[in-house]
This record gives structure tokens, sequence and C-alpha cells, in this order.
């Protein structure tokens, strides 16, 4: 892009950079910030009321403290999957329990450790004990691994196939793109449906999508009502689809969950965080079931 493109008020253009701030003040720097906003046309004096703005409303999000409802979040009946130190809301896949190695929470943060880049061959997923139908979900996650996977999946379902590791549901696939494995040899494509931010396997995310760097945190939501579903990354929507179209049963058709069994339609399910051998931290996972 040409500088006038590349040069912003704070909050305006492709790349955020409130995951850079908000890092800056994790480490316990307290020195100046500057603005940079020069030659961009137009009155200045609204750039810096812009910016100004932008600036307020990073303090107070910061200002959240991780892993609490706010007053606002208790009174719209959200509730909390994760509180930062227990994990009495999840267990594995066809287990009774939190599986006993490959997670662990530290620091307020429940983190899926890597292992050799193996699908479940760690700790194993892990899922809500409590199942889910209409809903909105939103959580916080870090990816450490340079090329790494997880996922979030949604309307899960434990005793189908023979891998008892493994629970089917719609994902919403995390990734860091540029350096995962499959894009450098070609077996992805930038933005395709194995990409991030994705309904893996099915729906591409859009491409004006803005993750964060690797190692700084993205804000993640997942909106079901109704037949209608939205996958958001930082703010943005970048999936939407409806799970009774026939667009939707096509896709499946010509996917590898052809051969299972009323997949994605399910009522009802559990919502599962994925250990896939790379090290990525959840944090402020929330929930608000809808009528």
């Amino acid at each position: 892009m040409n500088w006038d493109q590349l040069i912003q008020p704070l909050g305006d253009g492709s790349f955020d950079v409130y995951p850079v701030v908000e890092l800056l003040a994790d480490i316990g720097y307290t020195g100046p910030i500057g603005v940079q906003c020069y030659n961009i046309p137009g009155d200045p004096f609204i750039y810096l009321k812009k910016s100004r703005a932008t600036w307020e409303k990073w303090k107070q999000q910061y200002a959240c403290t991780p892993n609490k409802l706010t007053e606002t979040e208790q009174q719209e009946g959200w509730q909390l999957l994760f509180d930062g130190k227990s994990v009495e809301q999840w267990k594995g896949v066809n287990l009774d329990s939190f599986p006993t190695s490959g997670w662990k929470v530290l620091n307020g943060n429940l983190i899926a450790k890597a292992a050799y880049g193996d699908e479940s061959g760690n700790g194993g997923d892990i899922l809500t004990k409590k199942k889910f139908g209409q809903f909105i979900l939103k959580w916080d996650w870090l990816m450490e691994t340079k090329g790494g996977n997880s996922g979030v999946k949604y309307f899960v379902q434990e005793g189908i196939g023979d891998n008892t590791a493994y629970g089917y549901g719609l994902e919403y696939q995390i990734l860091d793109d540029n350096n995962h494995e499959w894009m450098l040899n070609g077996k992805m494509q930038p933005n395709d449906y194995h990409t991030m931010g994705a309904l893996y396997e099915l729906y591409p995310a859009s491409a004006d999508k803005r993750p964060s760097p690797l190692g700084l945190w993205n804000t993640s939501m997942i909106v079901c009502e109704g037949s209608r579903v939205e996958h958001w990354l930082n703010g943005y929507k970048i999936v939407e689809y409806d799970r009774t179209s026939d667009d939707f049963k096509e896709k499946i058709a010509q996917s590898k969950f052809r051969d299972i069994p009323d997949y994605g339609t399910f009522a009802t399910g559990h919502i599962l965080l994925q250990d896939h051998g790379s090290t990525v931290q959840y944090r402020n996972l929330k929930i608000k079931e809808l009528p």
C-alpha cells in the first residue's frame, strides 16, 4: 500500500495496534508511547480526537480483569466457562475427568502444551461438561507455536467414530497461517477453508480478517442463533452460514465428514478446545445462552 493508506489514526487501518500496547502493559513498560500520524489528508483535530477516543477505549479494555464477568455481562446473562483457576467445567473427550497431562492452568490462562504437533497426541482435546444449543461464545487466545494449530469446536458429540479421543463438531480454526507446514508445502492455499477463523473444511474466512501477530492475543466469537452461525475475529465478522441451507449440506457431502451421520446439524453439543500439539493459551471463555 501507499503511505496515505499505511499511516492512520489509532483504531483505523487493517492492523490492530491494541495487542501491541497490551503487550507493553503486560511486561510492565511505563514509559511514553508516541502516536505518529503525519500527512494524513483532512483535519488533524478530528484525527486527534478520534485517536484519543480509541486510546480511552483501550485503557478501559485493559482495565477489565481477565476471566471475570463485567456488571453488564452479568445483567445480560453471560456465564464464565473458565475462572482462571478451576477446570471444573471441563473434561477430556469420552472421559469423566480432566486430562492429567497436556493441559495446565498458569497465570490465569488455560494452556495446551506443545507435543510434536500431533492431534490429540498429548493430553487430548477437552470439552465442556454441559451441552449448549443457541448461544454466543467469546474467548481470547494466543498462539505461541510457530506454525501452530488448534481450534474451538461447537455442537460437539462424543462416542462417534473409532477414535475415542476425537470429538466431532463444527470447528472455528485457530492457526498460524503463514508458517503452517501445509501453507509452506502448498497443501493449503492462502485464506482457504483450513486457515485461521474458517469453518474448518467447509467455509473460508473473509480475506480481510485481521489476526494479531504470532504471540499476541486475539479475541474471537461464535454466534449460533437459530440456524444462522457467525465467526468473528478481533471485532470483525469473518464467516457467516446457515446450518439448514442446501449450500451447507452440499459442502458437508463433499468434505471428509460426509460419512458422519448428522454432522453439523445437532441441536445441542459440547464446546471443545483442541489439543493439536501446539502451545496455545485461552482465557476469558464466556458464553451467553440464547432463547
